[in-house]
């Protein structure tokens, strides 16, 4: 097919028309199925014949013969015959001294019909000895010139070039080069992403992309003398198992590169999320119930990008030749430990002619990692080669004896680098094969801009992150350390979210998960009931704290009850708190922190008993403290009974979220209150860029004045992080606002701050509205930036959790003035907000709002709460859902909100 194409306008005369026609029957046969290969072959025997014939062409005017004096040379990726629709050509025009002159005329000649020809070229002039001074100084030009491809003109010219630079050049210092090629691949990390599961990778610079591939196949070619995969595996440089993963996963990126560079006209590499839809379509996948089109097409990619990812490192490493201390290491007899174990300074392995016996049985290789794990080892590369292919040989017994169980529990025991060992074994496609469910999710991305990793890594970042609080000074830390099964506490978090991508909810789908592992590994009744628990209410914990009001002795019981032992308690926190942690950076803030402890410390009031629990963990004492510092700094200056009552009525869990200055700040704004109807402080963030709005005010000011707070915000086109709602002693109200303002630069901070707080002062005291300012807002209605679907608003009820409030919880995609619309339709409504609960995931907001009726009670009766429903729904979707940009709206099998 791909023949056909090339011939089929041979002898044209090169024109922009003429190159967009060849261009388009390639992008025909891209469309029609060709491979990766084909199309990247074909672009490069493309471009060289057009550079043949101007050659030919202009060879003449330039007064030289084609035999001597001047070589056209391909470098880089087109001379690794590897070109990309729309990638830079790079050339060199090689030329001996005394053909300088014709050498820059034949130059200019091409170059300039190349370039009207819309062609982005890279090109050099150089000599034989120009080239081996840059490649000595330059890595960069020594890289490409390791590639250079021969094009036309004097051949031999290009072979004593070849032969100088691999003499002189390549050939020499490899081991810098490598090291150097390495740190400089570190340094593209960290500007293209440091791992492979961003949202919206680069498919050439990202991690586990092409450049990957690139420095596999550069290290190959100055270490072996060839970049070729499938030579590698024939001399035995890298298992055929490898070699076929390498060649997969190179297909996949080629043609996925070629569709985005094809479509956008231009050279473009970033798989964005318009992109992945696009591209999963034309893949043929289908949304399914409970895995979208796109979500099956990037676990593809991300199965791919681990696995380049994972062989060039190993690759890298096996390539790089030991040092003199190294090689005197290794000289010296290994460390045996029991039969089949060698340990060294650098890593674990089992001499080569026990494997066929140690590696034929689970345990043994589960003791492997084991005592890597306990001796702080990496288990050897040549061996970690070979594992894949030994253990997917094995069967399904081999890994459910007493032996193998065993070592698996004592890895999850610790102490110390359970993560970083069972990530190791997930590697190698053991972990799998302990517990089957994982090599589900292995790759598994979910499509929104909250969880920033897929399920795998997540569930294994989630390990790390229970070590890593565990290690800390706070509550989380010392809950941790007091935990005995440990080995239950990190299964637990392993298994938390592998029960995803299945059309039911996945906690659900968890559970049957997490007993069918519990019967595999021997566990016992009690330690299967501990383990189920955790990971199918693993979200409760978050779901309670977050979106309802601990202290409310009800919600706390009602906890209580579903957690049952303080044993339960104390792991759910430390699954909950790692979770949060490993779902991005900054998702888990200290507020997030101070609510999980603050229900903890009740729960397991009530779960303990006694004087134990009321000293084993001192949050009342510490609010207490706070209350009796504040009290003792402000009593000469205020009433001490106005500052008693005002104390009293803050609750616990904000005063242990808060350093004493600022209570006693909050209690001299307060104070202000009595000269003014309504204050305003606000603090900047200099870390996080963001800014704190606290609203000082009466409840009896105006109706409606978290609703006018907010229209005010989204009129200014600030965005809202968080609310938190305070209604204290004497009526008075406490509002703040986190928010990210775009316009608020440095050099205009302060009146910035000033036109804001001015703005909420008029609403609230009635001398303008929050329409009158919408009139003239530029943002409002505007969707913050990421993925291009939405999940479907739900707007939940709940009359039963609280004695004194009717609780109403909003899942929204979100966009700019959305907590406007929301406590605007409450107000509508006819309800009083008296608690609320902000918090915004990135693209969806996850609401939670207090709410009683005219006369301060609960909503009584079934069809005032599903009206309620049905209008918060309806002002929604016809704020979010009635623009023109409005996304397509996610349909699943069933709500996971997490």
């Amino acid at each position: 097919m791909m023949e056909s194409v090339l011939n089929q306008m041979a002898g044209v005369q090169w024109t922009r028309a003429a190159l967009d026609a060849r261009r388009q029957a390639i992008e025909g046969a891209h469309a029609r199925g060709a491979t990766g290969v084909e199309i990247v072959t074909s672009l490069t025997d493309l471009a060289d014949e057009i550079l043949l014939d101007l050659y030919h062409a202009n060879l003449g005017a330039s007064g030289m013969s084609g035999q001597s004096g001047i070589a056209l040379v391909a470098l880089g990726g087109y001379g690794r015959r590897e070109l990309a629709p729309y990638s830079d050509i790079d050339l060199m025009f090689l030329y001996a001294p005394p053909c300088a002159k014709q050498a820059g005329a034949l130059s200019t000649a091409i170059l300039h019909t190349l370039w009207d020809l819309g062609f982005q070229i890279g090109h050099s002039l150089r000599t034989i000895a120009d080239c081996l001074e840059m490649g000595k100084s330059d890595l960069t030009v020594r890289t490409a010139l390791m590639e250079a491809r021969w094009l036309a003109g004097d051949r031999e010219l290009f072979i004593e070039f070849t032969q100088n630079y691999r003499a002189e050049v390549s050939g020499k210092g490899v081991q810098g080069f490598l090291a150097n090629k390495r740190e400089e691949r570190r340094q593209e990390y960290s500007r293209f992403g440091s791992t492979n599961f961003l949202l919206e990778p680069n498919l050439k610079k990202g991690r586990g992309g092409l450049r990957d591939l690139h420095l596999l196949k550069w290290t190959a070619l100055a270490r072996y003398g060839t970049s070729s995969i499938e030579e590698l595996s024939t001399r035995g440089l890298m298992s055929a198992r490898d070699a076929t993963a390498l060649c997969d996963a190179q297909e996949f990126l080629w043609r996925v590169r070629n569709d985005l560079h094809f479509y956008a006209f231009r050279a473009q590499d970033i798989l964005t999320f318009e992109e992945q839809i696009r591209i999963a379509g034309l893949r043929g996948f289908k949304d399914l119930p409970h895995l979208l089109a796109v979500e099956q097409f990037m676990q593809q990619y991300y199965r791919h990008s681990t696995r380049v990812c994972d062989l060039t490192t190993r690759f890298v490493s096996q390539a790089m030749q030991r040092t003199a201390w190294q090689r005197l290491v290794a000289w010296l007899p290994a460390r045996r430990i029991e039969r089949y174990f060698a340990l060294t300074r650098d890593d674990i392995t089992v001499p080569t002619d026990l494997r066929a016996d140690a590696l034929s049985d689970g345990g043994h290789i589960l003791r492997l990692f084991h005592l890597a794990q306990m001796y702080g080892l990496n288990v050897a590369d040549d061996l970690v080669q070979e594992l894949p292919e030994r253990i997917a040989a094995m069967p399904d017994s081999a890994f459910q004896s007493d032996t193998a169980r065993r070592w698996f529990l004592s890895i999850l025991s610790g102490p110390g680098r359970v993560a970083d060992t069972l990530a190791a074994m997930h590697r190698v496609c053991l972990l799998e094969r302990i517990v089957p469910a994982f090599g589900t999710v292995r790759g598994l991305m979910q499509f929104n801009a909250y969880h920033k990793y897929t399920v795998d890594h997540h569930s294994l970042l989630a390990v790390g992150q229970a070590e890593e609080l565990g290690a800390g000074k706070g509550l989380v830390g010392r809950v941790y350390r007091e935990t005995r099964r440990k080995d239950l506490l990190h299964l637990a978090v392993l298994l938390h979210d592998v029960g995803k991508g299945q059309e039911e909810d996945h906690s659900l789908i968890g559970e049957r998960i997490a007993l069918d592992v519990a019967k595999r590994l021997g566990l016992d009744e009690h330690e299967t009931q501990l383990l189920v628990f955790l990971v199918r209410q693993h979200l409760v914990m978050a779901n309670t704290a977050f979106r309802r009001d601990s202290s409310d002795e009800k919600v706390v019981l009602r906890f209580a009850r579903q957690v049952g032992t303080p044993e339960a308690l104390k792991m759910l926190l430390v699954l909950t708190a790692a979770d949060i942690s490993a779902v991005g950076p900054g998702v888990m803030t200290p507020w997030k922190d101070t609510l999980l402890g603050d229900l903890f410390m009740k729960t397991h009031k009530e779960l303990a008993g006694g004087e134990e629990a009321e000293t084993a963990y001192e949050g009342g004492a510490r609010a207490e403290q706070i209350r009796q510092a504040a009290l003792a700094r402000l009593e000469p200056r205020y009433p001490s009974a106005w500052l008693a009552r005002q104390l009293e009525s803050w609750p616990d869990h904000y005063l242990t979220a808060m350093p004493v200055e600022r209570l006693v700040t909050h209690l001299e704004w307060l104070a202000k209150l009595a000269d003014a109807p309504a204050l305003v402080d606000v603090q900047y963030d200099e870390a996080l860029g963001t800014s704190d709005y606290t609203v000082y005010t009466k409840d009896s000011l105006t109706p409606g004045i978290f609703s006018k707070i907010a229209g005010v915000l989204a009129a200014k086109g600030v965005q809202t992080l968080d609310a938190q709602i305070l209604t204290l002693a004497d009526g008075v109200v406490v509002d703040v606002f986190r928010v990210m303002d775009p316009d608020c630069h440095e050099d205009i901070r302060d009146r910035r701050f000033e036109e804001i707080s001015g703005a909420i002062v008029g609403v609230l005291e009635q001398r303008c509205s929050v329409e009158d300012l919408l009139q003239d807002a530029t943002r409002f209605g505007q969707a913050r930036q990421g993925v291009p679907l939405r999940e479907a608003t739900v707007v939940q009820v709940d009359n039963e959790t609280s004695d004194r409030y009717t609780i109403i919880d909003v899942f929204a995609d979100d966009r700019q003035g959305l907590l406007y619309v929301i406590t605007r339709a409450i107000f509508d409504l006819g309800l009083s907000v008296h608690a609320a609960r902000i918090s915004t995931r990135l693209d969806q907001v996850v609401d939670v709002f207090y709410v009683t009726d005219k006369a301060g009670g609960k909503i009584a009766n079934l069809g005032g709460c599903k009206l309620i429903s049905e209008e918060i729904t309806a002002r929604i979707e016809g704020f979010v859902g009635g623009s023109k940009t409005s996304s397509p709206v996610v349909h699943r099998a069933s709500a996971q909100r997490k």
